[in-house]
């Protein structure tokens, strides 16, 4: 081959070379973040897990946002919200108070019993949110970890895990180079009901936080922005000190208001 012609072909090379490289090294047993496509999920569900909050208290700047058409203006409402979770007990507690220190909705799930109490009107369409509004809060609290027996697969950068459930399904969507989430969505059927997102993670009182999360039910059109503004971890161990990401004394007082 004239060496002219082999410059030309060498960047491509290269390119390929390095395709192939990559793709050996995610595949060696030492990649702990990493599944082998089609199988193997724990590997990776194992240490995501170990990086996120399971027991703890936080402080985010909400806003609702509701569009039941494409021509309706879309209501939007910001709140201070306020939630205090338990992963292992599966109980948590969201209340939302408007600016004006008025409760805006309440949502908490005690002993495998949801409930929602709000001040949103609560007639037709609407009375189909607010009952499905406690499942879908708690989709940004618990289950963001694929389960074992989850089918991963590789897409660019990410891995994403299908897990069946009744009636439908859920995927997850990892980075592959750090095991967090993404994105979960929901499905019933081929219909897909839910979507939440996660972004801008950063490390407070030895966990993984994300610092926005976005909850969107496509079936009742409306959108939910959380963004993290103070944060306590209350698990064993946890390192639960004053300064940036600590909740100021008595947050979490006084929300019956």
């Amino acid at each position: 081959m004239p060496a002219s012609r082999w410059r030309q072909l060498r960047p491509a090379a290269v390119l390929i070379l390095k395709i192939i490289g990559t793709g050996l090294l995610l595949g060696l047993p030492g990649c702990q973040l990493c599944a082998p496509r089609g199988g193997a999920p724990g590997v990776a569900t194992t240490p995501m897990a170990q990086q996120l909050p399971d027991k703890f208290e936080s402080v985010h700047a909400v806003v609702f946002e509701y569009s039941p058409h494409w021509w309706w203006p879309t209501l939007r409402l910001a709140a201070l919200g306020y939630a205090t979770v338990d992963s292992a007990a599966h109980a948590y507690r969201v209340v939302c108070l408007t600016p004006m220190g008025i409760k805006l909705f309440e949502v908490f799930n005690t002993n495998g019993e949801a409930r929602v109490n709000t001040l949103l009107p609560g007639s037709g369409e609407r009375q189909q949110l607010i009952r499905a509004m406690s499942d879908d809060v708690a989709g940004l609290f618990f289950d963001l970890v694929p389960p074992p027996g989850a089918t991963g697969t590789a897409h660019g950068g990410r891995w994403v895990f299908t897990q069946p459930r009744e009636h439908g399904s859920t995927a997850y969507t990892l980075t592959a180079a750090t095991g967090l989430p993404e994105q979960k969505e929901m499905f019933e059927g081929r219909t897909h009901n839910k979507t939440v997102t996660f972004s801008r993670f950063e490390k407070l009182q030895g966990v993984q936080v994300p610092r926005t999360m976005t909850l969107e039910d496509h079936r009742h059109h409306y959108r939910l922005i959380f963004v993290l503004k103070e944060f306590k971890n209350l698990a064993p161990g946890g390192q639960n000190v004053s300064g940036p990401g600590a909740p100021t004394p008595g947050a979490f007082q006084n929300l019956e208001k």
